[in-house]
């Protein structure tokens, strides 16, 4: 037993470094299915992911270009427009932009049986007064439809 205790104790020590200095690691943003292009500096990606009894239609946002730094951005606002409606993202006062933005919203009646899903996207950005913009249209195909509630599909 005399022996058995210093090799519990170091176990107890090892584990407690290990647990106290485990790293809050947040994987990269991985969604389903999605498209993607690069314009004007920007990485646009329109996507279709499913998160446990939902599933969300969005844009992801990377500003990868050198026309500007991320942290001059003053307004950024994008419209997107798919199959079945729509949504937005506005902010006119941008503050500590960090070059990514990944806007998100419940998915609702948004698939088709076809498993197709097409979208497109219009992107505003000014910096330094001078207004810029890109839009872009996407194709998602071969999402399986039949996998998805029926609140999901049209």
């Amino acid at each position: 037993m005399k022996q058995l205790l210093p090799l519990l104790f170091i176990a107890l020590m090892i584990g407690g470094v290990v647990w106290f200095m485990q790293d809050e690691y947040e994987p990269p943003f991985e969604p389903a299915y999605y498209d993607e292009v690069n314009e004007e500096g920007w990485q646009m990606r329109f996507f279709l992911d499913p998160e446990d009894d939902e599933v969300h239609i969005g844009i992801q946002l990377n500003y990868e270009g050198d026309t500007f730094e991320p942290d001059q951005l003053e307004k950024l606002e994008f419209f997107v427009n798919h199959e079945t409606g729509s949504f937005y993202y506005q902010d006119l006062d941008v503050e500590g932009f960090a070059g990514e933005l990944i806007h998100k919203e419940v998915c609702d009646a948004c698939l088709d049986e076809s498993g197709r899903l097409v979208g497109s996207m219009m992107i505003n950005w000014q910096m330094n007064g001078e207004a810029e913009s890109v839009f872009h249209q996407f194709v998602l195909t071969d999402i399986p439809a039949e996998e998805y509630p029926d609140d999901v599909r049209e």
